[in-house]
């Protein structure tokens, strides 16, 4: 195996007896059922814990655990649930998703102090969270409110969400996380510019609430921007941001509510990627190295090339959509370039085009509206 992308899916050589997959924004991972962990892909950061940051194009076991239950990959870390109920976690922690209390990362796994008792892990973006036996909600921690309890402030050691009870399932997305209750209902909190949370607003919250209107719900996914739940009937819901078309609506227009995705039906699980990807019809408007995107009204965001971080060489968008995290301080951890930011400073984002009309009008002057991003994004 290469560093080549396919149009089709393929097998993966090298590995058999496979029990559970996790999918990181660069990494992939496998739980076989011996309890042993696999993992591929990117590794800058360490997320595959075999105490390198080489990345690693073939499947290959992660030193160590022998007992792993569960496995939940973030943007650039993982989190390991272990048979006797405790978590370990390794990988990029600079905005101290892994809950050990520091902002360092780690190449090999380390126990989150603090947890025991859980049921299971889900991983965000840049955040951690947790479910005890007990049904209660605990998080490593998070960026901009997006796991975390009554406040914006980022947090690096695991803690109780408040308030929430009788959950049985979690998902961690960009900047928000969901929480399915025992009664079928669904709870959501964090960033909200897109509707990712279902509220019928753009606002977002630090405590969870139910989202309005959605029952009978039996499992969760989120994306980016945008979440998924799938009912006992089989049918499967969508809301947020639209601008790819995830949400299966058969437009490209956010959904700040619920809405059921039209011809779905018998469906028994569902998932959402934390990194939305550009068609194949223009790389050049992905998110590639050293490649851009184009914003409504011609505005482009560079993207650092591989080349420019010192690594090795590689062509041109073999890798679509790698990130460039880097620590920087205390106080200002991220010193890439990221949509919607810039280096050393905040850049206020565009408001959300709840509508579609600029999107549309974008889309028009393109033919189409390849690189054409809902405003919010």
């Amino acid at each position: 195996m290469g560093t080549t992308g396919r149009a089709s899916p393929g097998s993966v050589g090298g590995i058999a007896g496979v029990a559970a997959l996790a999918a990181g924004g660069y990494t992939s991972l496998a739980l076989k059922t011996d309890g042993t962990l696999w993992g591929w892909g990117n590794n800058e950061y360490g997320q595959i814990a075999d105490g390198t940051l080489i990345d690693r194009p073939t499947p290959a076991p992660v030193p160590g655990p022998r007992d792993v239950r569960m496995v939940a990959a973030g943007g650039f870390h993982t989190l390991v649930l272990k048979a006797d109920s405790t978590v370990q976690a390794m990988g990029g922690n600079f905005w101290g998703q892994l809950g050990d209390g520091t902002f360092a990362r780690r190449d090999d796994l380390l126990p989150v102090p603090g947890l025991t008792g859980i049921a299971s892990v889900a991983a965000g973006r840049y955040h951690s969270l947790a479910l005890k036996s007990d049904g209660t909600v605990g998080l490593g921690c998070q960026r901009a409110g997006a796991g975390r309890r009554r406040t914006t402030a980022n947090r690096n050691s695991a803690a109780p969400v408040p308030g929430l009870t009788g959950v049985v399932a979690l998902a961690g997305g960009g900047y928000h996380s969901l929480a399915l209750k025992v009664d079928g209902t669904v709870w959501a909190w964090g960033r909200n510019d897109a509707g990712q949370l279902g509220d019928g607003g753009t606002a977002g919250r630090s405590s969870p609430a139910p989202v309005p209107g959605l029952t009978g719900v039996t499992a969760l996914a989120a994306g980016d921007l945008y979440s998924l739940a799938l009912k006992a009937d089989g049918s499967v819901w969508a809301w947020g941001d639209n601008a790819y078309g995830q949400l299966g609506n058969g437009n490209f227009s956010p959904s700040l509510t619920p809405a059921a995705v039209p011809g779905l039906t018998g469906v028994t699980a569902a998932g959402g990627r934390l990194v939305p990807c550009a068609g194949a019809q223009d790389r050049r408007d992905g998110l590639g190295l050293g490649q851009q995107r184009v914003r409504p009204g011609g505005r482009r965001q560079q993207r650092p090339s591989q080349q420019s971080r010192g690594g090795p060489g590689t062509p041109r968008g073999q890798r679509a959509e790698r990130r460039r995290v880097l620590l920087d301080s205390a106080q200002d951890r991220w010193h890439g370039t990221r949509m919607g930011q810039g280096r050393g400073r905040r850049i206020r984002r565009r408001p959300v085009d709840p509508g579609g009309a600029a999107l549309a009008q974008c889309r028009a002057n393109r033919g189409g509206g390849m690189g054409c991003l809902q405003r919010g994004q």
